[in-house]
This record gives C-alpha cells, structure tokens and sequence, in this order.
C-alpha cells in the first residue's frame, strides 16, 4: 500500500487530484479526512464532513477498496448521513470477512448482537479471536454468563485475565472492565479462592483512571 501523507493543504490538494483521477486508495483516504478530520498547528487542513466521507468510499468501495466497503457497511448500518440498510450492510461486512478482515467480522458481530442473534454474534466473536488472537471483551462475557453459547464461567475468567493482562492489544475500557469483573470473581471466592487483596488489585487497575464508578465504591467497602 502506497502511503499518501496528509500533513499541509498542498499534500491534501495533492491526494484529492490523486482521488479526482479514480486512484482506489486515493479516494478511500479522501474519504477517511473527512470522516475524521485533520488540524495541524492549529490550522484545519481538512474538515470533517461525513457526507462527503461516504461519498469517497462509495467511490473507493466501487473498486473492490476492502477498507471503504467497510466504512461503506458501517455507514449503512448507522444510516445517518446515507439510507439506513441493514441487509445490505452484512453483505457487506461478509465480503470484507472474506478477505480477511477481522475488524468487519467484529463489527458484525455487534449488528447481530445489536438484533439479539446471539449465536451469530458469538460465532463471530470467536473468528475474531481466532484470527487475531486478540480476544473480544464481547467473547469473555458470552462465556462466563452463557450468551450465544453454553455457560462456562472458568472461561470467561481465563479471557477477562487474557483481556487484563494485554493493555496494549485491547480498548482501555475493555481492560478496565476485564479487571472489575476479575475483581468481583476474586470477591465472590466461588470460581477461585477468594482474596480479598488481588480483589483490590483489581479494582485500583479497573479505576486507573480514577473513572470506574463501581469500582470506586467497592474500594470504599474493601478498603483502598
């Protein structure tokens, strides 16, 4: 992949020439600025505006462009700044699995979380983790309360230790909550020895940011 640096006004006149000329890449990262924007000194570079987004990715997705046939599933699933499209959204989504993308896999994992298809939702949520070996919150919690498969609790704690220990390959809050719900599991003593100390290890990890508000008041029962 050729890396098309937006970094002034002239680099981003320069990519939307590139884009204007039916270069793929080009349009898909046309589109990616305007989805998210770019300031640079203070200076905006490239507003955000998600209609014109969509509009590059479609573009993009026109020409087998994985990554904005993605954004192009995500858009349609949203159905904010384009008509809402459900159907067509997990085609989508299931074309970009096909080549290999995890992240399609996990979003679509959430649109049929989102319609109560648990079962498809876990499925795909195992992919993910298969693939990537970076495990979804979403999986450890299917596991330890039995949502889309059946229950088993000693490995949902195996995950949440999985998620707690890996801050660099999951979300912050994915982490933050992995340690609360190891947290509770070491309060509760029915899975593992009960320990009142790693319980507050936990719990102090799960607040790191000093934002956990359940994790707050069950210091203030176990002490800080």
């Amino acid at each position: 992949m050729i890396n098309y640096s937006v970094n002034n006004v002239l680099t981003w006149k320069q990519l939307l020439a590139l884009a204007e000329q039916g270069n793929a890449q080009a349009l898909y990262e046309v589109g990616f600025w305007y989805d998210n924007g770019l300031e640079v000194a203070t200076q905006e570079v490239v507003p955000i505006n998600p209609t014109l987004a969509y509009k590059y990715y479609v573009e993009a997705h026109k020409k087998s462009y994985v990554e904005a046939t993605l954004r192009v599933a995500d858009f349609l699933c949203e159905g904010v700044y384009c008509k809402k499209n459900i159907p067509l959204a997990i085609q989508l989504y299931e074309f970009c699995i096909a080549k290999g993308s995890s992240l399609a896999a996990a979003n679509l994992a959430n649109l049929y979380r989102d319609k109560k298809e648990f079962e498809k939702a876990f499925q795909l949520y195992q992919y993910v983790y298969q693939t990537t070996k970076i495990c979804p919150l979403e999986l450890a919690f299917a596991y330890y309360y039995g949502i889309g498969t059946s229950k088993n609790e000693l490995e949902g704690v195996k995950l949440f230790k999985k998620i707690a220990h890996n801050q660099d390959d999951n979300f912050p809050y994915e982490v933050d909550e992995a340690n609360y719900m190891l947290a509770t599991i070491y309060l509760e003593g029915r899975l593992v020895q009960k320990s009142l100390s790693k319980a507050r290890k936990h719990l102090h990890l799960a607040n790191r940011d000093n934002d956990h508000t359940a994790a707050q008041m069950l210091l203030l029962v176990v002490g800080k």
